[in-house]
C-alpha cells in the first residue's frame, strides 16, 4: 500500500507539471529536471494523451486542469475551432507539428468526446460547443463504411487507406461509443446514424478475435489498443470474440515487464547523434494498467489484481516510464499517459477510495 500511495502522488506531481501556462497538456514535460538526457521531446500535445490525463486528474479530486484545456484547444489547436477535427500533436503554442501534423486520428477527437461527456452531467456552454464540434468532425469524415481520409492508429505509425475502406479496430471503437454518447445527450440524429454505420463496420473486423484494422487491405495482427473494447469504448458484445481478442494480447504481447503494443514494436523513444535507436520496444505500463481494467471489467478481479502489483514492481524509480526494458536501456520518464492509467487502474481496484 505505501508503494501505491507514493505513485499516487506522483501521479498528482506529474499531471500537474504537464499543464504549461496557457492550458496546452503535454504528454511529458521536458522543461523538468527529472527528465532523462538523450530520449525523445515529447513536449507536444496530443489530444488523446489530455483526455485520459484530465479523467485521472477529476478522480484524483485535484484543482481542473479541463477548462484551460478547453480554452487552449478552441484559442490555440490549429483549424480546431473551424473544423473540430484532430490531428497526430500540436505545439504547446498550437500550430500542428510540423513533421507529423498532417495524420487525422480520429480517435483522439473520441478520446476527448468520451472524456467531456462521461465526466460531466451537465454542461457549460463552451463544453457543449465542443462537443459540437467534436461530433460534428467525424461525423463530416465519414462514408458509410470509412473515413474520407487516410486515418492513423494511435499508435502513429501505420495507415489505413481510405481507398481500401479500411478502418482501425480502436478508432471505430472509439468513434461510434462517443459519437453514441454525443447523439444521446443532444438527440442528435445525424451523429446516432454516423456511429450505427461505424458499428455495423466494427462488427466485420474479425471472426475469432478482433484484428487491428478491417478493409479490402486487413491487418490480422493482434494490437494491444483491443483492450479499448472493453473500457472505455465497450460498444461490442462482451463474448467469445472480445473474451479472446484480451487473451491473446496476454498471450502475444505480454513480456516479463508487461504489455507491449504490438508484436514486432522497435520503437524506443531513444535518441543518439540526431538518430533514434529504435533497438527495439519494451514493455507499456500504460498498457499494463489498461489490460489491469480490461480484466476487471470482465470480472477477473483476481488477474487484475496480480497484474496490478506485479507491474508496481517493475517500476524501479519515483515515476512510472513510457516504457520498461528487457536490458539496460532507459527511456521516456515520466510520461503522464502511464500516470494517467495508473492511477485509473487503482480507482478501478478500488486503490484511490483508500488512498481518500
Amino acid at each position: 500500500m505505501d508503494r501505491i500511495k507514493e505513485l499516487i502522488e506522483t501521479s498528482r506531481e506529474v499531471i500537474k507539471d504537464c499543464q504549461v501556462e496557457n492550458g496546452a497538456i503535454v504528454a511529458a514535460n521536458s522543461d523538468k529536471e527529472y527528465y532523462p538526457e538523450n530520449v525523445s521531446n515529447y513536449r507536444f500535445v496530443w489530444p488523446r494523451d489530455a483526455a485520459f490525463v484530465i479523467y485521472a486528474e477529476k478522480l484524483l479530486g485535484m484543482e481542473e486542469l479541463e477548462n484551460e484545456f478547453i480554452e487552449w484547444l478552441h484559442d490555440r489547436a490549429e483549424g480546431f475551432s473551424d473544423s473540430g477535427l484532430i490531428f497526430h500533436r500540436y505545439a504547446t503554442n498550437g500550430p500542428r507539428d510540423t513533421d507529423f501534423g498532417h495524420q487525422y486520428q480520429p480517435d483522439q477527437a473520441a478520446a476527448l468526446l468520451w472524456s467531456i461527456l462521461e465526466t460531466h452531467e451537465e454542461l457549460n456552454e463552451k463544453m457543449s460547443e465542443t462537443v459540437h464540434l467534436l461530433a460534428d468532425g467525424l461525423w463530416s469524415q465519414w462514408h458509410q463504411d470509412h473515413f474520407h481520409q487516410d486515418t492513423h492508429d494511435l499508435w502513429e505509425e501505420r495507415a489505413a487507406y481510405h481507398d481500401k475502406k479500411e478502418n482501425f479496430t480502436y478508432t471505430l471503437a472509439a468513434c461510434s461509443k462517443s459519437l453514441f454518447m454525443a447523439a444521446e445527450r443532444f438527440d442528435e440524429e445525424k451523429w446516432r446514424k454516423t456511429a450505427e454505420e461505424m458499428q455495423a463496420r466494427l462488427n466485420q473486423h474479425g471472426e475469432e478475435y478482433y484484428y487491428r484494422s478491417y478493409g479490402e487491405v486487413s491487418d490480422e495482427s493482434i494490437d494491444a489498443s483491443v483492450l479499448g473494447l472493453v473500457w472505455p469504448f465497450n460498444i461490442v458484445e462482451k463474448d467469445k470474440m472480445l473474451e479472446n481478442s484480451i487473451n491473446m494480447v496476454e498471450e502475444n504481447l505480454m513480456n516479463i515487464n508487461g504489455v507491449m503494443r504490438y508484436e514486432g514494436d522497435m520503437y524506443d523513444g531513444i535518441i543518439h547523434h540526431t538518430e533514434h535507436l529504435d533497438k527495439g520496444a519494451g514493455a507499456w505500463p500504460l498498457l499494463s494498467f489498461w489490460h489491469v481494467i480490461a480484466l476487471s471489467k470482465m470480472g477477473e478481479r483476481d488477474r487484475a489484481e496480480a497484474l496490478f502489483h506485479d507491474q508496481i514492481e517493475k517500476i524501479d524509480g519515483d515515476y512510472i516510464p513510457e516504457q520498461i526494458f528487457e536490458d539496460d536501456r532507459e527511456g521516456i520518464e515520466p510520461l503522464a499517459w502511464s500516470h494517467a492509467m495508473f492511477v485509473i487502474a487503482a480507482d478501478e481496484l478500488g486503490y484511490l477510495e483508500t488512498e481518500d
